[in-house]
């Protein structure tokens, strides 16, 4: 994938030799599950596609590995080198912005990644493996007339490590049952009545955020959100600890679709 943008506080080495950067403070650790009441689950199988899976799993993974940053020496022909730029749908994905650091990986598949049209149709399908037998089918029948090229994925942390955010970007061939998607998902979150409304967009009224159901229980809280732009989905999920810092991952989602809309301009 694309060289990622060192973390706050490091520089360039000068030595002959790389050498491992300092890395940035150990982010408080987020290890406990997100517990969702069933008829949530189902729902946001349908509205996230594959993100219950993701927060599943937050109790499971290890959220304190550093990210290790090497510096390429000064000079020479590694340092005179251009880095290699993200193609296709890769090129898409916001970078990762400052303050930030590549985040857990998104389920089996690594914390920044494009997937192939077989693995993106795997990856929605996945969203609805929990759902009753009837429904299943009609969500996968659903995924199918997308006709999905690909999918691009990339999660980011925050620097103190309360703010988990997850991008997908899915590339479709039918772009007119993308938007159908989008508007149902947003419709069926809406009707169920149990969810937060999340903040708006601004500037894209096709954008849907979604927070879950108030739960005093818990230390974590997450927002889903969905929109598209032209022939590209977006869903994003943030999550981390009490209180959401849901403008901080809607301007994340703003920033991502500003780039679609207007590709190779500043972010």
């Amino acid at each position: 994938m694309t060289e990622q943008p060192a973390p706050p506080g490091t520089s360039e080495a000068g030595e002959s030799a790389p050498e491992i950067l300092a890395t940035p403070k150990e982010p408080r650790r987020i290890n406990r599950r997100l517990v969702v009441g069933g008829c949530a689950v189902l729902a946001l199988a349908v509205v996230a596609g594959g993100s219950v899976l993701a927060l599943d799993r937050l109790g499971e993974a290890d959220r304190t590995a550093p990210t290790v940053v090497w510096a390429d020496p000064k000079g020479g022909a590694a340092g005179n080198a251009k880095a290699a730029q993200p193609k296709g749908l890769a090129a898409s994905l916001l970078p990762v912005p400052y303050g930030y650091e590549l985040g857990p990986d998104i389920g089996e598949y690594g914390n920044d990644v494009v997937l192939n049209k077989r693995q993106a149709i795997a990856v929605f399908k996945e969203g609805a493996r929990d759902l009753p037998s009837a429904q299943r089918n009609k969500s996968n029948k659903a995924v199918d007339k997308l006709k999905l090229q690909g999918v691009a994925m990339r999660s980011y942390r925050i620097g103190d490590g309360s703010l988990v955010v997850e991008t997908r970007l899915a590339q479709i061939q039918n772009a007119g049952k993308g938007r159908e998607l989008a508007n149902f998902q947003s419709e069926f979150a809406s009707a169920l009545g149990i969810f937060r409304k999340g903040p708006a967009i601004q500037g894209y009224k096709n954008a849907r955020c979604f927070l879950m159901p108030k739960n005093s229980k818990e230390k974590l809280d997450a927002m889903f959100c969905s929109a598209y732009q032209g022939d590209v989905l977006v869903s994003a999920t943030a999550y981390g600890v009490k209180p959401l810092n849901t403008i901080e991952a809607a301007t994340m989602l703003s920033k991502q679709l500003d780039l679609l809309k207007s590709p190779g301009e500043s972010v």
